[in-house]
């Protein structure tokens, strides 16, 4: 899911370079939560825990920031649908 989130931001650069720095910048501390959760072995518990602890303030500030930014910009344009993509998700 994640994977699809990105493309779409990164897909979008040369339309908003700025907005797609951001959301990438937030995307990248949550690959960094699971690198750490997969090279650390954890448990399906722990692994639970971390995201709760790590990965949900990161994924509500993304939510967050996407609901703020969508109104600014141009819903056909890259960033637009790339936000309205990872809003839907």
């Amino acid at each position: 899911m994640l994977l699809d989130f990105r493309r779409k931001f990164m897909e979008a650069q040369q339309n908003d370079r700025k907005r797609c720095e951001h959301a990438l910048t937030l995307l990248q501390e949550l690959y960094a939560i699971e690198r750490k959760a997969k090279q650390e072995i954890l448990t399906a518990e722990a692994v639970l825990a971390l995201r709760q602890e790590k990965s949900v303030p990161v994924r509500r500030e993304l939510r967050e920031w996407m609901i703020a930014e969508y109104p600014k910009v141009l819903p056909s344009s890259a960033i637009g649908t790339a936000i309205t993509y990872s809003l839907r998700r």
